[in-house]
Parts: C-alpha cells; sequence; structure tokens
C-alpha cells in the first residue's frame, strides 16, 4: 500500500492532504459546497497542485483492482516531488478510500444504489433503500430510542420535517 515519505508526516502536509481530499469528494456529499473549497484552494495557492480527475480515476482503479493499493507505488510521485504533489496525490488516496468505502457499505450517497429484491426504489442521495419502519412518526417521538422520520428533503440528502413545530423553520428568509 501507498505511504508518504515520512518527512511529509507533518501538520502542514495533513491539513494540504485534507484539503486535496476535500476538493475531489465534497462534490458528492454537499453540491453547493465546491465552489466555497476551490475558491479557499485558490486563495492559499494550492489549487494548481490538485491531482487531475483522470489520475483519481486511475487511483481508484488501481486500489479496486488489488484492495491493497500496490499498483499505487508505481503511480506515486517520485523523489523528486514537492510536498504539494506528495499530499495531491495522498488526497486522492484518501478520497478513492472514502469513496470505496460508501459504495461497499451502501450507504447510497450518491443516490444510485439498487438494493434488491425487498428493497425501496431509491434515486436520491442519503435515502432509505432498506424498507426500514420506524417506530415513531414525524411528529410524535413515542420511542425515545427509535428512529424519528422526517418528511421533507431538498432531493440531494438534506430531509427535514415541515410539521407543525418545525413550519417556522422552514419559511424564507
Amino acid at each position: 500500500m501507498y505511504r508518504a515519505p515520512d518527512e511529509t508526516y507533518t501538520s502542514y502536509d495533513r491539513a494540504l492532504c485534507i484539503m486535496f481530499a476535500l476538493e475531489i469528494y465534497v462534490p458528492w456529499l454537499r453540491m453547493g459546497a465546491t465552489a466555497n473549497l476551490i475558491a479557499k484552494m485558490k486563495e492559499y495557492g494550492i489549487y494548481d497542485d490538485r491531482i487531475t480527475m483522470d489520475m483519481y480515476n486511475d487511483i481508484k482503479a488501481c486500489m479496486l483492482m488489488d484492495n491493497k493499493g500496490g499498483c499505487l507505488d508505481t503511480m506515486a510521485p517520485g523523489d523528486d516531488a514537492t510536498r504539494r504533489q506528495i499530499a495531491a496525490f495522498s488526497g486522492g488516496v484518501v478520497a478513492a478510500g472514502i469513496y470505496m468505502s460508501m459504495v461497499e457499505d451502501h450507504w447510497n450517497f450518491d443516490g444510485n444504489f439498487e438494493g434488491g429484491e425487498n428493497s425501496n426504489t431509491c434515486n436520491r442521495p442519503w435515502c432509505d433503500w432498506t424498507g426500514y419502519e420506524p417506530p415513531n412518526n414525524p411528529w410524535t417521538l413515542d420511542d425515545v430510542t427509535g428512529w424519528q422520520p422526517l418528511i421533507e428533503d431538498n432531493g440531494r440528502g438534506f430531509f427535514l420535517c415541515a410539521g407543525p413545530r418545525n413550519a417556522a423553520s422552514i419559511q424564507p428568509e
């Protein structure tokens, strides 16, 4: 499995790695946040150091192929790489790992999960495809340890209840 050089194990390098990983996976999770993140990366002067989506897809394919990422060593930046190039590549590895985990765990983060014969059809991010029946309804909490469903969503994974108690909170400002 790929491992960044020991001299890049600093808080600075970790922060760079996180920024580069976020640039890849934030669009899956929160579509509106991408522009803000890119603006910050440009402000910090690191935007041009990010990896390409082709490189990210190669990293993901490598990790899927042998599930250990052994082929990542051949793709990794060479000895003459800058700390930013190493952090960008490492961020790609982190993002690919997060993506693979979300797919394997069936979180339905992208609304494309097909659960099987007895599952709900669900083509919205994060929606429940399992057919689970909660012990509570959106307006009454009968079982304090059970899930209480929400009845409205924005179609991208943000769910809210528009019951009488919450009506004021969903009014446009």
